[in-house]
């Protein structure tokens, strides 16, 4: 995980050659280490929405990548892989920027 003051620090470090601007956080791998995968957010983000949104965003690689399909029947797994992701990404925020403090 990564805290940024913009965007547009890691882009430039990894070379995405995107417009990052409108965006509060990245979901991405690196070509160097397909296996992992990296989540971006700007400092200051103050929205638990954009979280969820780039757990979901997660979710689904590790899905594809073990060759597992969504199932909206049976969507337990992905309920608690995505609550966990989400809580990573929240105890990270906060603990290196007291993300809760600015809501």
């Amino acid at each position: 995980m990564i805290l940024c003051d913009a965007l547009k620090e890691v882009d430039e470090k990894y070379n995405f050659n995107d417009d990052l601007s409108n965006y509060k956080a990245v979901v991405f791998t690196n070509k160097d280490f397909p296996n992992v995968i990296k989540v971006a957010f700007e400092k200051g983000l103050n929205n638990a929405g954009i979280i969820a949104r780039e757990s979901v965003y997660i979710v689904n690689i590790i899905f594809h990548r073990v060759g597992i399909k969504l199932d909206t029947k049976n969507d337990e797994a992905q309920a608690y892989l995505t609550q966990w992701v989400f809580d990573e990404c929240y105890k990270f925020i906060d603990k290196n920027k007291g993300f809760w403090d600015q809501m």
